[in-house]
This record gives structure tokens, sequence and C-alpha cells, in this order.
């Protein structure tokens, strides 16, 4: 649903909302260097999303923009493995910030939890400064490296035991530049 208005000002007012949209035919709006990457993995999942934009768009300047987003009832099944991500589900925002630009732009994504295997995962995500990223990393779960090796079909690896549980609170100001 979109509501609101464009006016001759080069003034946006909209408001974009989608409810309860599918997932599982997200991988066909991949850009086609990564669609390979996600072609044997299957996900599906309840999206809702709601979006505003408010201000100004033109050379000089860019509106305001808000993002919320909530997956539910999240799944990614493997076709070369019988292991499976089960009950994904999280919400997540985006701003571009007090000056709609990069640096004071932020990405959160919240509430995450998922089954994977045999163990359950919790965390969190936070992007901030777009331009210069700050990350935080917020991840509780137990990593089993076999079935991580099976799901991701991973055959270089030619052993893989043991388990890890992970408590993780990372935060960095490091960000691969080149990967971006």
């Amino acid at each position: 649903v979109l509501k609101g208005s464009v006016a001759t000002n080069d003034m946006l007012d909209l408001d974009i909302t989608g409810n309860n949209i599918n997932i599982s035919k997200i991988r066909n709006y991949f850009p086609e260097k990564y669609y390979a990457l996600a072609a044997d993995y299957n996900p599906s999942g309840i999206l809702n999303v709601r979006c505003k934009i408010k201000g100004i768009l033109n050379s000089l300047a860019n509106p305001h923009i808000e993002i919320d987003w909530q997956l539910d009832k999240g799944n990614i099944t493997s076709r070369k493995s019988k292991l499976a991500v089960k009950d994904l589900a999280f919400t997540g925002q985006f701003s571009n910030g007090s000056k709609n630009r990069n640096e004071t732009s932020s990405v959160l994504i919240n509430d995450f939890n998922a089954k994977f295997g045999s163990s359950e995962y919790r965390g969190l995500l936070k992007i901030s400064r777009l331009d210069k990223p700050h990350t935080e990393l917020i991840l509780k779960g137990r990593i089993l490296p076999s079935e991580i090796k099976e799901f991701f079909d991973l055959n270089k690896i030619s052993t893989a035991e043991g388990s890890v549980d992970v408590d993780l609170n990372l935060v960095t100001d490091f960000w691969p530049k080149d990967k971006i």
C-alpha cells in the first residue's frame, strides 16, 4: 500500500506498507552475481514492512527515511542437506538519521531468534555510521561445525566435530571497505 504525495517542489511525503509478504521468491531479486550463491537454498517466511519517506529529494538533499520490518515463521532449507534454519524471526529498523546521510544512518536487527539443526540462536546486530561503520553484534547459541559443514556443503573441510557454546558480544569499527 502506497499513501502520500510527491509535490512539484520535490517534496516527498510517502508511507509505504507491505503486509504478509511471502519471501519464498526473494532470491529472484538478487543481483546476478549473488544469485548463484543462494541457488541451493529455499527461504520462506512472512515479512511485514513499513517505510516512511518525508522531505525534499534533489541533487542537494535527501528526504528522511525510516523503515521498520518484521520477519516471522522464517525457514531456510537446502537442496543438499536435511538440515534447515527454522523458526527464524526478527525485527529491524533502518534510518538515515538526523542529517539524512550515511554518517547518521543506522541499521538494527533485533530480537533475532532461529533454530539451526540441533541448536537455537538469539541475538542482535546494530550498524551505525554507514560511511565508517560501527558494528555491534550479540549472538548466543551452540555452534556444531558438522552441521554447518553439511548445510553449506563445505566439502573441502574433511572433518568437523565437537561444539562451541557462544555468548558473543562484539563491538568493532573494522569493516572490509572493499567488500561493501
